[in-house]
């Protein structure tokens, strides 16, 4: 965290020395500043790159999102239609490739996909990418990010609430029973 920390601070440094502040405040510093000094080059560089960003962050939203949404139902948090699984297990394969092999049969390794979570997580992804416009949908992915770590950070307040609430009761009752003798 640190070394991120001294590597963005250094970047903001140097683009600063590049280019005035007053003309950062835009969606793309980065772009503006190798614009500024005429490098082209950089320029797509710099776009591409956003690209290659924002289309990995969507592509690992879409793989973890039914998954979340997977545990969430076997948990109990949402309806469990979201709990099916397709199974497509080693055998079915064999079966479609005209053999078995005993020592894969012992295995039974195969799919197990989430996909009624996967179409819904689809169909509702490409919803949003149909109505809402890319600068908003960026800004999505970027908080889309931070949630989880805010929703462990709560969670682990909570539990420490909780946990002291029943070591307190329990020490009354501890301390009840030693009342007793």
């Amino acid at each position: 965290m640190v070394i991120s920390f001294i590597l963005y601070v250094g970047f903001c440094v140097a683009l600063l020395g590049i280019v005035p502040y007053n003309q950062l405040n835009v969606f793309d510093p980065l772009s503006v500043a190798t614009e500024k000094r005429g490098m082209k080059w950089l320029q797509i560089t710099v776009h591409l790159a956003a690209i290659a960003g924002l289309t990995s962050v969507i592509l690992i939203n879409l793989m973890a999102q039914p998954r979340i949404l997977y545990t969430m139902a076997n948990d109990g948090l949402i309806p469990e239609i979201f709990a099916k699984i397709y199974e497509e297990k080693n055998d079915d394969k064999k079966d479609r490739e005209g053999g078995k092999n005993e020592d894969e049969e012992k295995k039974r390794t195969g799919r197990r996909t989430p996909h009624v979570a996967t179409i819904f997580t689809g169909v509702i992804c490409a919803i949003a990418a149909g109505l809402l416009s890319l600068d908003f949908l960026s800004e999505l992915a970027s908080l889309e990010t931070l949630f989880p770590y805010l929703f462990v950070h709560f969670a682990r307040l909570a539990s420490v609430y909780i946990c002291q609430k029943q070591y307190d009761s329990a020490l009354g009752n501890y301390e009840q029973a030693i009342d007793l003798y």
